[in-house]
């Protein structure tokens, strides 16, 4: 029996032209749909670049995202804490999800991440319809939480004093000061953050370094930017105390500022505090 052979070009031309001409249409469309959807989704990819790109240059300007990259929730989270020192987030402030995804570069989820530990830790408060928004203290929570500040800083700095009286060098310390002093006003909440790291790695107090940047002072630091008394003096006289080994006195160094700022808050104008 002969076997089959390979239809030659000229036959196969032959054989297609032969199918009927419904078939041959219905081929032909099919590759003209399969062509089109082809180049929406190209058209479509490149519309959607196009428009990525244009919405992170209207709202992204300013984003620290470093290296390009996100980090996840904690970039949002660190970059409102660093924006109330320096002014660029203010307390009553909204929080737009669409535009912290954008300024951000980060998925909803991850955008809701970051105000769900920002509200925990008490920064921001979530309302139900209206979305996040910085906490804006009124005058009596101002009062609360400068009130609890008083004596854990109290405890921080009695505690340095102790160990620099039982040994421990107070160097970090004084030179965590000096750079405090001397930092232009973009460069001072990173100081800040670092005075107050080395007065409680010195006291040696795990608790402490945990429940500190708990407190929502950082709040209290933005309203109260242009109203509360300087603390240069105060944090000298401390960090002095410390250095000497006199637990009594540092203690009451930390103590007397906090004071000085419950003591402030009454002569404060009601505009700068959520009604009680």
């Amino acid at each position: 029996m002969p076997q089959d052979r390979p239809e030659t070009p000229r036959e196969l031309r032959l054989l297609r032209h032969s199918q009927p001409v419904s078939h041959r249409r219905h081929r032909a469309g099919h590759r003209q749909a399969r062509a089109g959807r082809d180049g929406e989704r190209s058209a479509g990819g490149r519309d959607g670049a196009r428009g990525r790109a244009s919405g992170r240059d209207r709202l992204g300007h300013g984003a620290r995202v470093r290296d390009g990259v996100a980090s996840g929730p904690e970039t949002l989270v660190r970059d409102v804490l660093q924006g109330l020192a320096e002014g660029r987030f203010v307390p009553g402030q909204r929080l737009i999800e669409p535009d912290l995804m954008a300024r951000y570069g980060l998925g909803r989820s991850t955008v809701r991440e970051g105000l769900g530990r920002l509200a925990a830790s008490g920064i921001v408060v979530q309302m139900p319809h209206r979305g996040a928004q910085i906490r804006l203290l009124s005058r009596r929570a101002a009062t609360d939480v400068l009130r609890v500040t008083e004596p854990l800083l109290g405890l921080a700095a009695r505690q340095a004093a102790e160990a620099v009286a039982a040994g421990t060098d107070p160097a970090p310390l004084v030179e965590a000061l000096h750079a405090y002093d001397a930092a232009p006003p973009g460069e001072r909440p990173r100081a800040r953050g670092r005075y107050y790291r080395a007065l409680t790695q010195l006291a040696g107090n795990a608790e402490l370094e945990r429940l500190l940047p708990m407190l929502q002072v950082h709040l209290i630091r933005a309203q109260l930017r242009l109203n509360r008394p300087a603390g240069g003096a105060a944090r000298k006289a401390l960090v002095s105390a410390v250095a000497r080994g006199a637990p009594d006195a540092a203690e009451a160094e930390a103590r007397d500022y906090i004071r000085a700022l419950i003591a402030a808050l009454p002569g404060l104008p009601d505009s700068a505090f959520a009604p009680e």
